[in-house]
């Protein structure tokens, strides 16, 4: 039963963030929720499960290797043998290391049968410093992967900064994720009750974007591509397309996700891909009253335009 599965919540962020402080905030603010921590390090000897303020939570090391690269056994075998343990709390909270790509620990909770049926994955949150995350975007390919693939972007430590620049940073990070929800907080006073409300399906197709047939956003040799189409799509015909483009020229390309429109189903329908894999499920009904489009977002290295709208135009379904 769906209302039985186990919550999860992936924390992403590059490094020092501020992950571990907004996850000691949120468990101080739910006293009376139970909650397991899978805390992923890159050395052999842990720090970060000691920063965590609550020593009765049930605190899963998983150490000497990014959970992004090595996520095969080892994290399996946890997430068995939580769903033994399910009785004993009420979320599990996944905080990957800061250089992690959060698609691919993502990844199970939507493409595996058995994680599928135990646990149900309900955001994941990117935090970005708010001093940093312009240049940690120029500079590494990780924080690009963060913002694009998140759910929820809380901009940290907004107190350092102005906040005309605060508006800069929103307006970089909607370019880059117009899916995301946008949202601000400082160590102290992070919005708690919003991140733990928030569940990532009742939200999927909704766009912070302007409607545009075709935009890019640009950060060193890191680029999101944005287009917009009016028109619906025959989406086994753009699967087709994306597998395949996936399979064999995909070196460059980090991300994609779109929300497409087919005039046969009254929601919409989310595609994602991450390396080699694409995944297709069904999103938000759409509005009566708004204008159905279709939108894809691609993320990599070095993306040209043109090569994309050639992959998707074949698949827009003429009036």
């Amino acid at each position: 039963m769906k209302n039985h599965k186990i919550p999860v919540r992936i924390l992403t962020g590059f490094l020092g963030s501020g992950k571990t402080s907004l996850l000691n905030e949120w468990m101080r603010a739910f006293p009376s929720k139970k909650y397991a921590i899978i805390e992923n390090e890159l050395g052999a000897e842990s720090i970060d499960s000691q920063l965590i303020e609550k020593p009765t939570e049930d605190v899963f090391e998983l150490k000497d290797g990014c959970l992004c690269c090595s996520l095969n056994d080892n994290l399996y075998e946890l997430l068995e043998a939580l769903t033994q343990k399910r009785e004993e709390f009420d979320e599990l909270i996944i905080e990957t290391t800061g250089i992690a790509d959060p698609s691919t620990v993502a990844l199970p909770f939507k493409t595996h049968p058995a994680i599928e049926n135990h646990f149900e994955l309900r955001s994941v949150i990117a935090i970005a410093d708010a001093q940093h995350i312009e240049d940690q975007l120029k500079e590494t390919a990780e924080a690009a992967l963060q913002i694009g693939y998140a759910d929820i972007i809380l901009i940290n430590k907004i107190d350092t900064v102005s906040d005309l620049y605060v508006k800069d940073i929103s307006s970089i990070l909607i370019k880059i994720n117009p899916f995301a929800e946008i949202l601000q907080g400082t160590k102290g006073n992070y919005p708690v009750e919003e991140l733990d409300a928030y569940y990532a399906e009742e939200h999927s197709g909704k766009i912070n974007s302007p409607n545009h047939q075709s935009n890019s956003h640009q950060h060193g040799d890191i680029k999101a591509i944005h287009f917009s189409f009016e028109e619906a799509f025959d989406v086994d015909q753009l699967q087709n397309r994306l597998w395949a483009f996936l399979m064999f020229q995909s070196q460059s390309l980090y991300r994609i996700k779109g929300v497409v429109h087919h005039p046969d189903y009254d929601h919409r329908i989310i595609i994602q891909g991450v390396g080699k894999k694409l995944v297709v499920e069904k999103g938000v009904k759409w509005n009566a009253t708004e204008q159905k489009r279709s939108l894809f977002v691609f993320i990599g290295r070095n993306l040209k335009e043109d090569a994309y709208r050639k992959i998707l135009e074949p698949s827009v379904l003429m009036h």
